[in-house]
């Protein structure tokens, strides 16, 4: 059963209720965050995508590869701390979107391209919001079982 609480709904989190021991409690599935519109340099198509606060701190963004999918990764929960004592700075971000799980069978990337052609490259962005959509959390179910020599032959691209 999917319900809002008063505290998720001031932060834009959804969760499930669900009985553990005889209590409730709440499992994250998706947060809601704001899209703006935003226009594709290649092909010229006009479509929002979602973006976050300036309060998002360690926080990042990913899509799916084909731009349809968005997904927030927090890169201070226990795995993404993990790979980063394995990482430079610089390649943080794509090793975690390459190592999260597909979603719908689609990998994640940072650089979120147009979802009509592709493109990263953004003409404008307008900065005038256009709703609201739902973002799922990034999970890393295949990788955290992985010990540190393979983690690092994963990240290396082995």
């Amino acid at each position: 059963m999917n319900k809002f609480c008063t505290f998720c709904c001031l932060v834009g989190i959804k969760y499930s209720i669900v009985q553990v021991n005889n209590k409730l409690c709440c499992l994250l599935n998706t947060m809601q965050r704001p899209t703006f519109l935003a226009r594709c340099g290649e092909c010229g198509d006009s479509f929002s995508r979602p973006e976050q606060s300036d309060f998002a701190y360690g926080q990042r963004l990913f899509s799916t590869s084909d731009g349809h999918r968005h997904a927030e990764v927090n890169g201070l929960d226990e795995f993404p701390c993990r790979v980063d004592w394995f990482v430079a700075d610089n390649d943080f971000w794509h090793v975690l979107a390459r190592l999260a799980d597909p979603i719908d069978g689609q990998t994640l990337v940072v650089d979120r391209p147009c979802p009509n052609c592709g493109s990263t490259n953004l003409e404008s962005w307008s900065g005038n919001q256009s709703g609201i959509c739902e973002v799922e959390t990034v999970t890393f179910e295949r990788a955290t079982l992985l010990n540190d020599v393979d983690l690092i032959a994963e990240i290396n691209g082995n």
